[in-house]
């Protein structure tokens, strides 16, 4: 069915030209549907800002074919990083279709329901069905019931009255600016819903630079993991923490502080400017949070104390903590710790009775922190699609994390490393098909301590055009660095650009790894990786037993393919490495008959001419007689020759 439709539009920046960023909300005065009934419009949209400040949206107006057919209006609020403006409100007349209202034209008035509707003829009454059920939700007006929201009034106590009389299953709701002097207690089985960022804000205030407290939180112990809240959800508003003066460090000033929660929901926030962490939710299960912005959270961090994040969860209330992050996105100026991330209790509380583990962190982006994601301390942890720029390091995982991954993430252009894995021990943890390019440090860096990092898999990795490294693995200890690494399959191309020009830096003593057909190269004409892989650090301590190098593709690096840099590799094989195998032919010493000869770290094979060979052995088999042979040997094999005068030897490394 067709109606009638016009574009709204603006383009926002500063005086001196530079975009805005943020989103624009628009919401119709009523529930427009066609004269079929079928809804075209129901409720706010939110458009984003394009990288020019600027946004269009197309919008129904007064049409016969609509109910209402007139009296549609729109009220326009904005969320904007750096700014504020106010909402406007306008009626769109049947006259505007076909044409484009920019906002700077509006002059707003005030849009009420229209009272107009399209009705068909009345029918004859039905029958009197049974009784309805009780309703099981009830939705409080804080703003009919004490909360003014003007921006100026202390609503802390109102807000508590309201949500300590709210039945269970209620929602409460306002609009305006609501100053805070002091938190809201908030109780399980109540929530918030706002009406829009903009439009519906909280807004934490301390001139003393004395108080430090959430917006939102709880009593303390109100919440336990044998009785945890239940069916909270906070959506569709702001929090504005930039009216806490203090500059001192303090955990208490977060948005929303809460702990011990099962089948909770945070959709849509706006978090800003806090001292401390944005949304600090400990020990939640069964949780999700979606479609949250945070920015500059984490403000007052001291560069030592914990916390200080756009998202922050603690973790082990549970064995079993089933928290998906998703579509969530954390900006900020550098002074925040972190972007995201989880961090076990039981790190700091003994008594915890669990790590945690079956955290979800998918589709979400963090830039302008110390670090963008982190996962410290848990089990299982997926980061999935994520991307992290312009912050220390891209992702961190440390304290002994387990079993987690990094798959399919991007990070790009950090000040340190893209991925960085450090001490104390970390097993079994996956890092695949990530994009880590443009770095100051690495692509991906592991650095392993006095415990091994045990079952680490990198493999299907991009890193290119990083400082230093694509990829550096190192031990500071001379004991068992990787064992059973597998790093397979990675592409590590045009790094070194400022110092350790190395695709693949590995410096640790390792067992049972597999490096495997993997792609080294630099293809730019002033080439600065000058290795394509560099094996050991120079001292001889890193030794390598019972590994692969197999199948690497190592052609075209400014130096060399291979550098075995005083590596030692036992029982480990160096095989089809295009850029370094074959090493190709050698004269080998002879020594007293019965002589044995075994192969190094690749496939050799030994021709044996001259002298008087009486016979050639592997282990007790003769496999030839007296003259000359050819003998093929795998890496680490041997063969005995027996002579009365002896032979020349040349071994053909391949």
């Amino acid at each position: 069915m067709s109606y009638g439709t016009f574009t709204l539009t603006g383009r926002h920046t500063t005086p001196s030209g530079i975009p805005h960023k943020g989103q624009v909300v628009v919401t119709p005065n009523t529930i427009i549907r066609d004269t079929a009934g079928l809804v075209v419009m129901s409720g706010s949209v939110q458009v984003p800002l394009d990288e020019t400040g600027a946004w269009s949206l197309v919008l129904p107006c007064d049409d016969p074919s609509l109910n209402p057919s007139e009296g549609i209006g729109y009220k326009v609020g904005y969320a904007l990083h750096s700014t504020s403006m106010p909402q406007q409100s306008f009626y769109a007349a049947s006259d505007m279709a076909g044409s484009t209202l920019d906002v700077s034209e509006i002059v707003t008035v005030s849009v009420p329901t229209p009272l107009s509707a399209i009705v068909g003829p009345r029918g004859e009454p039905g029958p009197v069905g049974p009784p309805g059920a009780p309703a099981r939700q009830v939705v409080i007006d804080a703003n009919l019931n004490g909360v003014i929201a003007d921006g100026v009034t202390d609503d802390a106590a109102a807000w508590n009255a309201i949500v300590a009389a709210a039945p269970d299953g209620s929602i409460i709701t306002w609009t305006g600016r609501s100053v805070l002097k002091s938190a809201i207690l908030w109780k399980s089985n109540i929530s918030l819903h706002g009406q829009g960022w903009g439009k519906s804000v909280l807004a934490p205030v301390d001139t003393t630079g004395t108080k430090h407290f959430p917006a939102i939180g709880q009593a303390p112990g109100a919440a336990t993991a044998a009785a945890p809240w239940l069916n909270n959800t906070f959506r569709d508003f702001e929090v504005d923490g930039s009216g806490i003066s203090t500059t001192t460090f303090n955990v208490a000033d977060k948005a929303i502080f809460m702990q011990y929660m099962k089948r909770a929901q945070f959709l849509n926030l706006y978090c800003h400017d806090t001292g401390a962490t944005g949304l600090g939710m400990d020990l939640l299960t069964e949780t999700i949070i979606d479609g949250c912005f945070l920015h500059n959270c984490g403000r007052n961090w001291d560069g030592t104390s914990g916390g200080a994040a756009g998202i922050g969860i603690g973790t082990g209330g549970w064995e079993d903590e089933t928290v998906t992050v998703s579509n969530c996105h954390v900006t900020g100026t550098g002074l925040g710790q972190w972007g995201i991330f989880f961090e076990a209790q039981i790190l700091y509380v003994p008594t915890m009775p669990f790590s945690g583990r079956g955290y979800v962190i998918t589709g979400c982006s963090a830039q302008g922190s110390r670090y963008g994601f982190g996962d410290m301390g848990t089990l299982g942890t997926t980061f999935d699609n994520c991307t992290a720029y312009g912050n220390g390091d891209g992702f961190l995982v440390g304290a002994g994390a387990q079993q987690g991954s990094i798959t399919d993430c991007t990070a790009h252009h950090n000040s340190q490393s893209g991925i960085r894995v450090r001490v104390p021990s970390v097993g079994n943890y996956r890092i695949s098909r990530n994009r880590c390019y443009s770095n100051t440090q690495r692509g991906i860096y592991v650095a392993a301590g006095t415990e091994p990092f045990v079952n680490l898999t990198i493999e299907d990795n991009e890193c290119y055009l990083n400082q230093m490294a694509g990829v550096r693995m190192e031990a500071t200890t001379s004991g068992l660095g990787f064992p059973s690494l597998k790093f397979n399959r990675n592409r590590l191309f045009n790094n070194g650009l400022s110092s350790e020009p190395y695709g693949l830096y590995l410096a640790a003593v390792g067992a049972g790894m597999q490096v495997n057909d993997n792609r080294c190269f630099d293809d730019r004409a002033t080439k600065t990786q000058t290795d394509g892989m560099r094996i050991g650090n120079g001292s001889g301590l890193n030794v390598y037993s019972d590994s692969q190098f197999e199948r690497n593709h190592l052609i075209g690096n400014a130096t060399i393919g291979f550098n075995r840099n005083f590596a030692v590799l036992t029982s480990s094989s160096v095989i089809g490495n295009k850029g370094y195998n074959p090493v190709g032919p050698s004269a080998v010493t002879v020594t007293a008959s019965p002589m044995t000869y075994t192969a190094s770290y690749t496939p050799e094979t030994l021709y044996i001419n001259g002298g008087t060979v009486t016979n050639v052995k592997k282990g007790a088999i003769t496999i030839h007689g007296a003259g000359d042979c050819v003998v093929n040997l795998a890496p680490g094999e041997s063969c005995i020759v027996t002579y009365t005068a002896a032979p020349t030897m040349v071994a053909d490394k391949r």
